[in-house]
């Protein structure tokens, strides 16, 4: 009798294993880190309940507050600012560091805001992060970690070309890159929504 040959399967991958993305682990555990970080900060600042000139004070109460402009000044424009620090080390051989450091930032201006809230309003600024801040602040997270990952994957590549000698087709990666630069940046601008509906519906049942 003939045998017949049958084609070698191929290993399977074990596909939970690759499920988590460890750039993007990592910037989350880098995010998270500037948070504790920044709540952490709280007790030694110098907060003063009288509109003192001190920057982290300043930036709290624009943080809290309902007025549009502090919204869109808060909500908007900084993560916008932080945005387009992360695609500016897309284009750099060495942005892959400034992709952390941009996160541990925005990490540290979220712990600032929340410690505060707790540390010196107790139980009700903790309702209130929980109730106001926190769903608009995972939204623009979220956006910021996903496209940092994108933005460390480019500045990967382009490290590569340029210091190592292994070129690389960037012209598809910088197009999605550009693409998800347009989703991130509206979904900061959906948590600055998200974030004065929140004030409309909650800010007459508890106040800091």
């Amino acid at each position: 009798m003939r045998r017949t040959r049958h084609p070698a399967r191929r290993p399977r991958r074990n596909r939970r294993g690759s499920a988590v993305n460890p750039l993007l682990l990592s910037l989350a555990i880098t995010f998270v880190l500037g948070c504790v970080a920044g709540s952490l900060l709280v007790p030694g600042l110098p907060w003063t309940e009288a509109g003192g000139g001190a920057t982290a004070c300043s930036w709290v109460r624009c943080a809290i507050s309902s007025r549009w402009q502090d919204v869109l000044s808060q909500g908007v424009l900084a993560p916008m600012a932080i945005l387009l620090g992360l695609y500016g080390c897309s284009f750099s051989g060495i942005g892959v560091p400034f992709c952390y450091l941009f996160l541990a930032v925005q990490g540290v201006s979220t712990g600032l805001t929340g410690g505060y809230l707790y540390f010196y309003h107790g139980v009700s600024g903790a309702v209130f992060n929980l109730l106001i801040l926190l769903m608009p602040a995972v939204l623009c997270a979220g956006a910021l970690l996903l496209f940092a990952r994108n933005c460390a994957g480019v500045s990967y590549l382009v490290c590569k070309d340029l210091f190592w000698g292994e070129k690389e087709e960037l012209g598809q990666p910088f197009r999605r890159l550009t693409h998800s630069l347009g989703i991130a940046t509206a979904l900061i601008v959906a948590s600055a929504v998200l974030k004065q509906l929140s004030f409309w519906a909650f800010s007459s049942y508890i106040q800091v």
